[in-house]
């Protein structure tokens, strides 16, 4: 669904409903039971003249264990393009290889009805800090007609383990905080480069490596010492 008045900001949406079934009964997979609503997603794209560049996403997010609706600002970024480079600064989703970037809150966004456990969103069991906030560098060089290179670079904030306790036996495991409103002074930085293969019988095919690294602090309690 897209929309763009006369005048103002296009508005693109996405929502989806869910279906499904689990033996489990922990409240965390109860929400795999029978129908659900998903997400419901908007995301705006403002169009300024000459270089400045914006977007922002809103998400209207269904709680597992009662249903209710919350909202979550999940990117907010500005950015200024020099010619093939747009550096950004504010609350995007980290760089991480291809499917971070590509896939946002909206269910068709995805390649899959759900994202890869490990890259799921924190407030969803995911173990990798998939979103943040700070500078992030993002640029693309065409090279003849065989394809481009497309490369990124980040500094951002680092994320944290919050609720872990090794004095219980079994320990209480803690879950992940991405310093999105806050740091405790440790960092998250990292850079990708990719070739997207333009030529017949190749296009679609990227190939690439990224890289990360940061300092994950972790808390008994969701304060900090």
């Amino acid at each position: 669904l897209a929309w763009a008045g006369e005048e103002g900001v296009a508005v693109h949406g996405y929502a989806d409903v869910l279906s499904g079934t689990s033996s489990d009964s922990t409240p965390e997979t109860q929400r795999l039971r029978g129908l659900s609503l998903g997400n419901i997603d908007l995301v705006f794209a403002p169009q300024f003249q000459g270089k400045t560049r914006a977007f922002a996403e809103i998400v209207y997010e269904p709680t597992a264990a009662t249903g209710e609706m919350k909202v979550d600002l999940e990117r907010a970024q500005l950015g200024y393009a020099f010619g093939g480079l747009t550096a950004w600064a504010g609350r995007f989703q980290t760089p991480l290889g291809y499917w971070n970037t590509l896939s946002g809150h909206g269910g068709e966004e995805q390649l899959t009805i759900l994202r890869p456990r490990f890259l799921d969103f924190s407030d969803r069991g995911g173990v990798m800090p998939v979103r943040t906030v700070g500078i992030w560098a993002h640029g693309a060089e065409h090279v003849g007609e065989a394809g481009k290179f497309i490369y990124d670079l980040f500094a951002t904030n680092g994320a944290r383990i919050t609720g872990y306790d090794s004095t219980t036996s079994p320990a209480t495991l803690g879950s992940l905080d991405d310093n999105l409103s806050k740091s405790d002074s440790s960092g998250l930085f990292g850079g990708a480069l990719a070739f997207d293969f333009e030529q017949p019988g190749l296009s679609g095919l990227r190939l690439g490596v990224h890289a990360v690294g940061g300092t994950v602090r972790a808390y008994s309690s969701s304060t900090y010492a």
